[in-house]
């Protein structure tokens, strides 16, 4: 997909060693539909979506292939489900990527994330990896094409990506997060926080507690 879109990423940091097999989940802020197959391409991981991504056309049949756990939002009680699918995978070693912010923005703020999916990793004792993600022009100014918000629809987003005869992407690794002695709610604040430091973005606003 990156080459096809003809998309290039500059990574910052690296994923931080962990101990072997140790529970962890990378918490990355949202800009577009991109994001995936950015972060899929440098982590091996499975990810936390929702479910209206499995009926895009050729985007929600890839993403579907990276064994990703599709949460209902309509239905408060599917993150139990979500929930329990998240620490299975946890539990075998795999990593697990969420987008806190349960949103896209245009890649000038970090929103507040969701405290409920981080559940699973407090329960597991695991750690939380801060990931930053944006989209950048030849003179690193923020590049609004890839950004899927709310005014313009997937065949817009996809027309204005393939307008452009090349993207770049630069992707942040924060420093890990351990989850023991934790409330979700801190882990969320705190995680947020690291990346919209990555990222030379303020802090967002605590959000209320979940």
């Amino acid at each position: 997909m990156l080459r096809i879109v003809r998309l290039t990423v500059r990574v910052h940091g690296a994923p931080h060693a962990l101990p072997p097999r140790a529970p962890h989940m990378l918490l990355a802020n949202h800009v577009s539909w991109l994001d995936v197959f950015v972060l899929r391409a440098h982590v091996e991981c499975r990810f936390v979506a929702k479910s209206e991504i499995r009926r895009w056309p050729l985007v929600g049949w890839m993403v579907s292939r990276q064994g990703t756990v599709f949460v209902q939002r309509a239905r408060k009680r599917d993150t139990a489900r979500v929930n329990e699918s998240v620490e299975v995978a946890l539990a075998s070693g795999e990593a697990v990527v969420v987008f806190p912010e349960g949103t896209t923005t245009d890649g000038t703020e970090v929103k507040p994330f969701h405290a409920s999916l981080l559940q699973p990793l407090v329960h597991a004792h695991g750690w939380a990896v801060p990931v930053g993600l944006r989209y950048v022009c030849e003179d690193g100014s923020r590049d609004p094409a890839p950004a899927y918000v709310a005014e313009r629809s997937l065949w817009d987003t996809t027309l204005l990506i393939t307008a452009r005869p090349a993207l770049e992407a630069e992707l942040f690794f924060g420093e890990p997060v351990h989850a023991v002695g934790r409330h979700r709610r801190d882990l969320a604040e705190v995680t947020a926080a690291s990346v919209a430091s990555c990222l030379g973005l303020p802090s967002p606003a605590r959000r209320q507690p979940s």
